[in-house]
């Protein structure tokens, strides 16, 4: 019980020297006036509790900077402190050794599913009031390692601080699906707020949760948030103000539907949003696309051992970059001259090489001259690197590209796989809007690459282990959070939780 108190106060004091310091940045950047920030300061200090400093920080938001704000809604607390309790009567074991090596291995692990499938249902009739948040352990091992998920079943919030404890600054990636209206929210609405959910409450809701998000991810860690076009603008200012502008890494549309009704006499709605934003954006870095194979490398030529094919899909000279004077020079060759954009008069084309590049490129044929003008070949294998002044050098290495922006743009991605999805497990229209399995592997498949942690929280969820049965994801633990509340499916063999959190990794199945 000490170590526990100690570890509490621990939490406590950092939370509370992290809350300070965004109130001396906020009155720096004169958006507190300095009684109002030291007023502030000094409550915070004398704070008892996690929820009380974020309560206290909270009154200190103002989003002047992006042009807006809201007005704090403080969460209703019952005062209460709430704890884990491992909940033995959903949770399994990892299979054994000589079970998993049975040629009945699939057989067995579906038996166990069923088992802890009745064992919810079983719980879910129960009265149990205890104000403890539930875990449901799902252990499997992965290798030679043991890969843990869980289920948080209760309010994320109180999860989200006790999850502090043993993982502050050890998540690399976070998902949550938050509510976006009064609707989505259910009984949040009645229970933790005085009024109806409207943007501010939205907004007061997601502010204190992301504080806590952001002390559990890595340094190299990243957070993406779904959310809908009405509420995608503000929910950003709240992104900028919680994890800084600077830190913002990309806006990525989601088709949602493709084609479907007219829901206004403007424009049929197709898309969602996915914000994405890093702890420290000069620390992440994510997987990139490997090219190999790709059919645009359809050229060979006497390299092709050792850099691979090649393609001239782009001229060297371009106007679309922005003209540069140094890089708008003659090029002579074979006693042909050539001018960006074919000119000799300006004409906003510049070469996309310099001088010294250019030289060297043509010294080991990464050139090509053909219709009147000069192409670079792009090698599978192999590329230029270096600059001028420290010389220029030929890498060998796999040819990779960036996700696009539009990667999500994808019917797959859509809420049609997502309903697919549900049927799959019998649990078809269990409840509204799914986010289809692969959206969330996608994700984990850009952001992340060794063996981590994934939290996933106000999420709706139809399958616990699905994201990490891949090969891509499944050395990932995952973590999610989800309301006590219970989804009828139409098969009554089959139980699943609206808005979960959830930890783990391995080789797992679908979890009822």
């Amino acid at each position: 019980m000490q170590n526990l108190q100690s570890d509490h106060k621990i939490i406590l004091d950092g939370l509370k020297q992290e809350q300070i310091a965004k109130i001396k940045q906020r009155q720096e950047d004169k958006i507190l006036e300095k009684e109002n920030a030291e007023f502030l300061i000094k409550l915070i200090e004398n704070a008892e509790s996690k929820e009380d400093v974020l309560k206290l920080s909270a009154l200190g938001m103002s989003l002047k900077r992006t042009g807006f704000h809201f007005d704090v809604r403080l969460e209703k607390s019952d005062r209460t402190i709430k704890y884990f309790v491992k909940n033995e009567k959903l949770s399994f074991e990892p299979l054994g050794e000589a079970e998993s090596t049975k040629e009945s291995d699939s057989k067995i692990l579906d038996e166990k599913l069923a088992f802890s499938s009745d064992c919810a249902r079983s719980y879910l009739k129960g009265n149990d009031e205890a104000q403890s948040c539930r875990i449901a352990d799902l252990s499997l091992k992965a290798e030679s390692q043991k890969i843990t998920h869980t289920l948080i079943i209760g309010d994320n919030y109180p999860a989200l601080l006790n999850l502090l404890i043993e993982y502050r600054g050890k998540v690399k990636v976070i998902y949550i699906d938050p509510p976006y209206g009064k609707d989505d929210l259910g009984e949040f609405a009645t229970t933790n707020y005085d009024n109806a959910i409207t943007r501010d409450n939205l907004l007061s809701m997601l502010y204190p949760r992301l504080c806590l998000a952001k002390m559990l991810l890595q340094d190299d860690g990243a957070i993406f948030c779904s959310i809908d076009d009405k509420n995608q603008a503000y929910v950003k200012g709240l992104f900028d103000e919680v994890f800084g502008e600077g830190n913002f890494v990309a806006n990525l549309p989601r088709l949602t539907i493709k084609g479907g009704k007219t829901q206004t006499d403007l424009f049929t709605k197709n898309l969602d949003y996915i914000l994405c934003y890093a702890t420290k954006i000069d620390n992440i870095t994510f997987n990139k696309i490997s090219m190999v194979g790709d059919s645009a490398f359809k050229y060979s030529d006497k390299y092709e051992n050792e850099r691979g094919k090649y393609h001239t899909k782009q001229a060297l000279d371009t106007s679309s970059l922005g003209y540069v004077p140094s890089l708008d020079y003659p090029i002579t060759h074979n006693e042909i001259t050539y001018y960006p954009g074919g000119t000799k008069e300006q004409n906003g084309f510049r070469w996309t090489w310099s001088k010294d590049m250019y030289e060297f490129a043509l010294q080991n044929d990464f050139v090509e001259f053909k219709n009147n003008r000069i192409f670079p070949k792009k090698y599978e294998f192999a590329s230029i690197e270096g600059d001028s002044k420290n010389g220029y050098f030929i890498e060998l290495t796999e040819k990779q590209k960036n996700y696009s922006q539009i990667t999500f743009v994808d019917n797959i991605f859509s809420n049609r796989y997502g309903d697919s999805d549900l049927e799959s497990l019998n649990m078809k229209k269990a409840f509204k809007y799914p986010k289809p399995v692969n959206l969330i592997k996608h994700l984990l498949k850009i952001s992340t690459t060794n063996p981590s942690d994934y939290v996933d929280f106000a999420c709706h969820t139809e399958s616990l282990g699905e994201v990490s049965s891949t090969e891509s994801t499944r050395d990932i633990s995952c973590l999610r959070t989800q309301y006590d509340k219970k989804v009828d499916s139409q098969n009554d063999n089959v139980n699943s939780y609206d808005n979960a959190t959830t930890t783990g990794g391995g080789n797992s199945r679908r979890i009822a």
